[in-house]
């Protein structure tokens, strides 16, 4: 098999980091992790205050969300028999639209995420994790060996993410979006831990029609057994293993099946492809709610990043408190805001237009519809369950502006 040097590197620097981790495993894990930013247009790199978390808390996880736009598919429960990996019950990557319409939900979630720099274009997959996030791996998104918001050595120009693209086209339903900001863990940007996981801000907000998944994590390995999970990405290059097998990353990909490695959400002897990187293991229970549990990012051994309670509860508090409002570059200038977040009996929004709102819970139904003034308004939410909800404002000339906010009893 040929390695490229560029392979050799990389492979030796991050098994080099890999020793240095478990070397240091006790003072790393102990301490909260930032969380850096990166605006793309400006430039300016900013920091999110981590938050504690109760340690004692051994699984979590935040809401998936169906979407607006119709249709769902229940994924397969049962492991795969054919077109499996050696001595897996894991199958290799297989066009999407042979086993689903592309439009339904959860397909409709994967991400092709394109990286510009100096006329040059990247890819990597990712998944819609809120109605403006993407997930996918840190080192698509972040130069962890030169320490640039780019790769090789290069800066970003832009970001481009497609919903459920496939054979070479966007699709229609669902559109695409600039990436507004980036965010990766310090320690991942200092490599004093493989934090290799990243969100990105998007400007449109395309997670309201195509929907999500949720973010997870489960501390017990136990959890990953006997379970199957999925996984839909974008491959770009020949397969590793067998380089008959060519992908150029205009198609969507599925494959799925059990995993062996609970530690790295892995398959004993399989192989990934470029382009593979940043597309999500993700797994769909009895009321088919969907999570993502770690994103790809190292081909042996089908290794993922594994969400951790550390990373989890700093990646939920930036989704929740931080990368919430979108597409401030065509909707209601930000004299428009909403408060106080989260909320317990009323939520306040003021507006320099009246228009309308309406507010849907995080299974997409819609819970609230009134219209407001221009100016102050008080809008009662004491009826509401506590958890996450999408607030939507029409203005009457056709201008959006959308919130997420939590309800907390």
């Amino acid at each position: 098999m040929f390695v490229r040097p560029y392979m050799i590197k990389v492979m030796v620097y991050r098994y080099s980091f890999f020793i240095a981790i478990l070397l240091n495993f006790s003072s790393v894990n102990a301490q909260f992790d930032t969380i850096m930013g990166y605006h793309i247009d400006t430039q300016v790199s900013f920091s999110v205050t981590p938050v504690a978390y109760n340690a004692t808390v051994t699984a979590d996880s935040t809401s998936s969300f169906i979407g607006s736009f119709p249709g769902a598919s229940n994924l397969p429960a049962i492991p795969p028999t054919t077109n499996v990996f050696p001595g897996s019950s894991f199958s290799k990557p297989a066009r999407a639209d042979l086993f689903f319409n592309l439009n339904d939900y959860p397909v409709r979630t994967a991400v092709k995420i394109v990286f510009y720099y100096e006329g040059i274009a990247r890819r990597c997959s990712g998944i819609l994790t809120g109605p403006n996030t993407v997930l996918t791996a840190a080192h698509c998104t972040y130069d962890w060996i030169n320490k640039k918001w780019g790769a090789n050595n290069k800066v970003y120009d832009s970001i481009l993410v497609y919903p459920a693209f496939d054979k070479s086209l966007a699709n229609p339903n669902f559109g695409k979006s600039k990436v507004r900001n980036i965010y990766v863990f310090k320690k991942f940007q200092d490599a004093s831990a493989w934090e290799d996981i990243s969100v990105l801000e998007l400007i449109e907000p395309l997670g309201q029609v195509a929907g999500w998944v949720g973010l997870a994590f489960n501390s017990n390995d136990l959890f990953f057994q006997n379970k199957v999970f999925h996984k839909l990405s974008y491959p770009a290059a020949p397969s590793v293993s067998n380089p008959s097998e060519i992908y150029n990353g205009d198609t969507l990909y599925y494959n799925y099946g059990l995993i062996d490695l609970p530690q790295t959400l892995g398959i004993t002897n399989a192989s990934g492809i470029q382009g593979q990187s940043g597309s999500s293991m993700f797994y769909q229970n009895a009321a088919a709610n969907c999570h993502t549990f770690g994103v790809f990012n190292f081909s042996t051994n089908y290794n993922h990043y594994r969400i951790k309670a550390n990373s989890f509860y700093q990646l939920k508090n930036l989704l929740e408190n931080y990368a919430t409002n979108v597409n401030d570059e065509t909707n209601i200038n930000d004299r428009m805001t909403m408060y106080p977040n989260p909320a317990t009996g009323f939520v306040f929004i003021e507006s320099p237009e009246s228009g309308k709102l309406q507010i849907f819970n995080a299974t997409g139904n819609l819970i609230l519809e009134e219209n407001l003034n221009e100016g102050k308004n008080s809008v009662p939410i004491h009826n509401f369950t506590a958890g996450i909800y999408i607030a939507r404002f029409t203005t009457f000339v056709g201008l959006i502006k959308t919130f997420r906010f939590v309800k907390m009893n």
